[in-house]
């Protein structure tokens, strides 16, 4: 039942609302060296460190070297950024992959053109003082300890609660959790404080706060390769849109793509470290510790900006199909698209002509090969 009106709630919000390449560079100022116009483009917000890349690339000015006016749209949880990428109210957004299969399994034609990080893209932690008699039995203990507990996750029936639910299957745990909607990682903080949950589904930086508060313990850590061993290695956050302003926006698509890699570049290299720590500290307004803990972690989940890994991406989707969260399975050649564009140079006698595109080729009479 549980999983029958997850998709009836997805559907009633579609009806309703619709009545590889990297660039290594260490310097913003290496990117593009025109002005072009801008474009507007609404992009999901959330105050969290998977988007802090976005918001880098956009406060930096690298967004706008490539043509693109990034407008933020406050967003907190899955759901609502998928209601609003069906109504047209953002243009792109990032997801996690259970999110996106409720939007394909009600039949709305969606894409992922880039990934954003690895792994499961939340974790777990459980409140300080809770009883974990079976934690020396590893991951499958803990989860045997959370069997009757109540789980805070961003939203209902969602990829939050999913994840839980998986890891639970994982661990042959049969029992009967609480799930609580607490919403952002400050407001699940919150209720974890006032003794109203016993763990929570959540992500960066409420992990890290909650750890170094003491407000809540974390026995293992499915960021840092602890648990099932096919949870870890889940393709991750994605960015995604429709599959029409994919198709009308190719261009688009590829100048974002870019220049996020010239503002991921720039934020992993070792040589920007502080700076990088000031901006997490300024963009989710945190202290400099907390921003240490939060990067630090994060540097071992950006991925560069390239197409989305096939391996990765099946094995999650495989894995919500057997879980139910999803009615079919979606493999990534279902829904992943290429957009980033290359430039080659065509020759025809002393002409020449630049093309740029995905799969850039010569028009009949030209030649990549300069002709003598």
């Amino acid at each position: 039942m549980k999983r029958l009106l997850r998709k009836f709630s997805v559907l009633m919000t579609v009806g309703l609302l619709t009545g590889g390449m990297m660039i290594a560079t260490t310097s913003p100022s290496q990117g593009a060296t025109k002005k072009p116009k801008l474009t507007n483009v609404l992009i999901g917000c959330t105050p969290e460190i998977g988007t802090i890349i976005q918001d880098y690339m956009s406060d930096s000015g690298i967004a706008a070297q490539y043509g693109l006016n990034l407008q933020c749209v406050s967003v907190t949880t899955g759901p609502e950024q998928a209601a609003l990428l069906v109504s047209g109210g953002l243009d792109i957004s990032s997801l996690l992959p259970p999110n996106l299969y409720s939007l394909l399994d009600a039949g709305v034609p969606m894409v992922a053109f880039m990934p954003i990080e690895t792994g499961p893209g939340f974790d777990l932690i459980i409140r300080a003082g809770f009883p974990l008699p079976d934690e020396s039995q590893g991951w499958t203990g803990v989860m045997k300890d959370l069997a009757n507990a109540r789980i805070g996750v961003p939203a209902l029936g969602a990829a939050g609660q999913d994840l839980a639910e998986g890891m639970f299957q994982e661990a042959n745990v049969t029992g009967n959790p609480t799930y609580i909607a607490t919403g952002a990682g400050s407001t699940t903080l919150a209720a974890m404080s006032a003794n109203s949950i016993d763990a929570a589904i959540t992500y960066e930086p409420a992990i890290s706060e909650a750890l170094l508060q003491g407000i809540a313990v974390q026995p293992f850590s499915l960021i840092e390769g602890g648990g099932p061993d096919n949870i870890t290695n889940f393709g991750g956050l994605f960015y995604t849109t429709t599959r029409s302003y994919a198709k009308s926006h190719e261009t688009l698509l590829s100048n974002f793509e870019k220049a996020y890699e010239v503002a991921r570049a720039w934020m992993v290299n070792p040589n920007n470290h502080s700076k990088a720590i000031a901006f997490v500290e300024k963009d989710l307004g945190v202290n400099e510790a907390l921003a240490v803990s939060v990067f630090d972690e994060a540097l071992l989940t950006f991925t560069p900006a390239t197409t989305v890994n096939a391996n990765r991406y099946n094995t999650e989707g495989q894995f919500y199909e057997t879980l139910g969260v999803a009615t079919q399975y979606w493999p990534v050649s279902k829904y992943a698209v290429n957009v980033l564009q290359s430039t080659i140079t065509c020759y025809k006698a002393k002409a020449t002509k630049k093309v740029t595109a995905v799969k850039p080729t010569c028009p009949r009479g030209w030649s990549t090969k300069k002709q003598k």
